[in-house]
């Protein structure tokens, strides 16, 4: 619910540079803002996964094992879609050889 003059939304126009300012306000880096606007959906193909794999990369480079992170429960969620990914379109490695 919002008070009386603010929106029930966050600003959805919010520029790169305000979103870089706010997620380097969380302890990000530079240009991850762009990054997570690319990689903020469910993919549904090999090129989305990837995507999201990249960022998932940079992520886990900002982050590191720092679990107190303000990005670490973001981290979370990327891993959790791509494995959710992975889970459903990659087949499991059986240990098997073909042939």
């Amino acid at each position: 619910m919002a008070w009386e003059g603010e929106s029930e939304y966050p600003n959805l126009d919010a520029t790169p540079q305000a979103l870089d300012a706010g997620i380097q306000g969380l302890g990000g880096g530079a240009g991850l803002s762009m990054e997570l606007g690319k990689a903020s959906f469910v993919p549904y193909n090999d090129i989305e996964h990837w995507r999201l794999v990249a960022f998932l990369d940079r992520l886990i480079d900002e982050v590191g094992e720092d679990e107190a992170h303000p990005l670490a429960s973001l981290m979370e969620l990327v891993g959790v879609l791509v494995e959710r990914y992975e889970d459903e379109h990659v087949p499991e490695l059986t240990g098997e050889a073909e042939g």
